[in-house]
């Protein structure tokens, strides 16, 4: 189930992040373009507003790289929800 929020709203995504050398970046991709994450004791973070989007379903990958150049990353998905008042 992905997670969701209202149109308009700002959503922060969260993404625990470790490794067994040094984490060196983490992104997240949102609508083709990549953003970079910040670190506050490895739970890395990225805020955006969702008015430049309309409703609907989206996939965001985070992908992280450590200081020996290894890579991961994993596709998740977010629901904007028009909520009419």
């Amino acid at each position: 189930t992905p997670n969701s929020t209202n149109y308009g709203n700002n959503i922060t995504i969260f993404a625990n992040v470790t490794d067994n050398v040094e984490v060196d970046t983490v992104l997240v991709e949102i609508l083709g373009t990549n953003y970079t994450m910040n670190n506050v004791s490895s739970i890395y973070n990225y805020t955006f507003n969702t008015n430049i989007t309309v409703p609907g379903l989206y996939n965001y990958t985070i992908y992280a790289n450590d200081t020996n150049t290894n890579m991961a990353n994993v596709l998740l998905e977010l629901e904007l929800v028009l909520r009419l008042r």
